[in-house]
């Protein structure tokens, strides 16, 4: 389902701006700092009902401005739909699908399907766990409302123990850690089976795009480790009575140390090239390789559980890429919608339908089709 148009009001560097855009390749170029990479933070917005780099959704309204506004238009080929959010400062975001009020961020989640590629990913091989869970976490929520759903209480969850573990030791605290842990442990066993299934599907297509960009070289391999008492391969309730009992066994040391000790927040990917850990001996262009297998991986899945070819947006990386590296990501992306950002000129081949925006002082100065 393309993204056939955007409106934004007082979004970040937008004051105002309305484009439509081509179905097939949207190339955005401009200097830096101009407003190539807020207009894809908007585009993405929709899928995760979050920024992809603010922690807070107020950071997006423009300096000064009261409220920020994203409205956009897809056509699923039959008709149109509209989305459209706004954030007033200080005020829950409100959320319209067709015009008609959506009490939910799940209710909207998941109608457009996206993968996105920044140049963070391309080192997420050494980066903390917490990049490699969003290989799980935002592809998990595009395709399953209920994964996103699930995440979201034991997060609140988990909040409200971090909250309770710096209070005092006694009875009455005990209890409702006791409460919360229960409550965690439900929702992790969730989670995990969800994480594991997909991980292993992810694991099935990016070990056959690596063995293509390395010349049947490597061998990628990938791991979901969890919680230590917990088992991937059991059932949902096997696993809830493990964890709550991790839970309890640790809830003293965790009053003593005031922050969880254990918990699905902590999951990991252990990822490996022929045997051997690529965080500590992958080069800098196998770690490379690695991050472009696995999103056009995530794409590939995507594409197969909702029958839906999500949108790709490119962000800066083919800068990144040596010549090999990016004639293999450009040669596997000649479907679906695409939004390419880049300051330098890109070379794309001559087959290649779309449009090309630029960039200043977050207004479009030039506008064309090729």
């Amino acid at each position: 389902m393309p993204i056939h148009s955007v409106q934004l009001e007082n979004f970040r560097n937008f004051e105002s701006l309305s484009c439509s855009f081509s179905p097939h390749v949207n190339l955005i170029s401009g200097e830096n700092a101009q407003g190539k990479t807020n207009l894809i933070e908007a585009l993405f917005y929709f899928s995760a009902q979050k920024s992809f780099r603010a922690p807070k959704d107020e950071i997006l309204i423009r300096h000064d401005a009261p409220f920020f506004r994203i409205s956009e238009t897809l056509f699923n080929g039959v008709r149109d739909f509209t989305l459209e959010v706004t954030l007033e400062r200080g005020k829950k975001k409100h959320l319209l699908l067709n015009e008609i009020p959506q009490r939910r961020s799940s209710d909207v989640i998941g109608i457009l399907p996206v993968v996105l590629f920044t140049p963070d990913d391309l080192y997420l091989i050494k980066a903390g766990a917490s990049e490699r869970r969003r290989l799980l976490d935002l592809p998990l929520c595009q395709i399953r409302p209920f994964y996103y759903e699930t995440l979201s209480r034991y997060n609140r969850t988990l909040r409200m123990k971090r909250a309770l573990l710096k209070e005092e030791y006694n009875e009455k605290n005990r209890t409702l850690c006791d409460a919360y842990n229960a409550d965690m442990a439900r929702s992790a066993s969730e989670i995990i089976a969800m994480r594991k299934n997909f991980c292993d599907s992810l694991t099935q297509k990016a070990k056959i795009l690596h063995e293509d960009i390395s010349g049947g070289r490597e061998d990628l391999i990938i791991h979901y480790k969890t919680i230590s008492k917990a088992d991937p391969e059991a059932t949902p309730r096997e696993n809830e009575d493990r964890i709550y009992a991790r839970f309890t066994e640790l809830m003293h040391s965790e009053f003593e140390a005031e922050t969880p000790l254990s918990g699905i927040h902590k999951d990991d990917l252990n990822i490996g090239i022929n045997d051997f850990a690529a965080k500590n001996y992958a080069s800098q262009g196998q770690m490379r390789s690695i991050a472009l297998s696995l999103k056009l991986a995530e794409r590939d899945l995507i594409e197969m559980e909702t029958g839906r070819q999500p949108v790709l947006f490119l962000d800066d990386v083919l800068s990144e890429l040596d010549t090999g590296r990016k004639n293999f990501i450009l040669n596997h992306i000649h479907r679906g919608q695409i939004f390419i950002t880049c300051c330098d000129p890109i070379t794309l081949s001559e087959e290649t339908e779309g449009k090309q925006f630029v960039f200043h002082n977050g207004q479009i100065i030039k506008e064309c089709e090729f």
